[in-house]
């Protein structure tokens, strides 16, 4: 994948107004990322390219638990045991 903001895959930036071009292009500038910035007074603002790349999503590391590794039980017990209490449980309320 190619990233935001490089010449491959440029940020694409609708402004309403000069001022605001100004603001985000020095941004743009500072930050040595290639964009491109329209000035559109009659259509609406769009930012979205450049509040992805000021704020890229947060991933979060998974743990994989294994099929062998040890499982939590109520007070250090073994899964096996714990399982089993449950299975008893349930057959002595079905009496």
């Amino acid at each position: 994948m190619v990233k935001l903001g490089s010449k491959a895959n440029p940020l694409i930036l609708r402004v309403a107004d000069e001022s605001k071009a100004e603001q985000i292009a020095e941004i743009g500038f500072e930050k040595d990322w290639q964009f491109i910035l329209g000035v559109e007074p009659d259509q609406e603002e769009d930012l979205t390219d450049l509040e992805r790349k000021l704020n890229p999503p947060v991933r979060h590391e998974v743990r994989k638990i294994g099929r062998m590794n040890p499982v939590r039980a109520a007070a250090g017990k073994s899964s096996r045991n714990v399982v089993g209490q449950i299975i008893g449980s349930i057959r002595v309320s079905q009496r």
